[in-house]
């Protein structure tokens, strides 16, 4: 009898955690990722990706610096929390691929 408790105990628990995710409240769920911008760019760790849509240049020699997608991202001048100059890469994509396909190429192209 003790084992079956447990059991019911068990599936009680997974309930309520499953009504509790159900229940939650995501602030900014239906707010566009970074990582599906057309300026994201990953540098390998996790923190490190940088908004290529902002660019600082060095006054020296003429570099550009990029913030990470973290300072842009929570700095209102810049993309902000809204991500105001967020471009879906998946849309960019197909619209370049779509224009591509509807340009003829001309026989002066093709000598290059």
């Amino acid at each position: 009898m003790c084992y079956l408790k447990r059991v019911v105990s068990m599936v009680k628990n997974q309930n309520i955690q499953k009504k509790t995710l159900m229940d939650q409240i995501v602030i900014g769920k239906d707010l566009p990722e970074c990582k599906n911008c057309l300026y994201y760019e990953n540098r390998g760790e996790n923190d490190s990706a940088e908004c290529r849509k902002v660019a600082h240049k060095s006054l020296i020699n003429g570099n550009l610096f990029y913030n990470t997608v973290h300072n842009i991202r929570f700095n209102q001048t810049f993309c902000g929390t809204q991500g105001k100059y967020f471009v879906d890469k998946n849309e960019a994509i197909n619209i370049i691929e779509e224009r591509m396909k509807n340009t003829p190429i001309s026989d002066e192209s093709e000598k290059y």
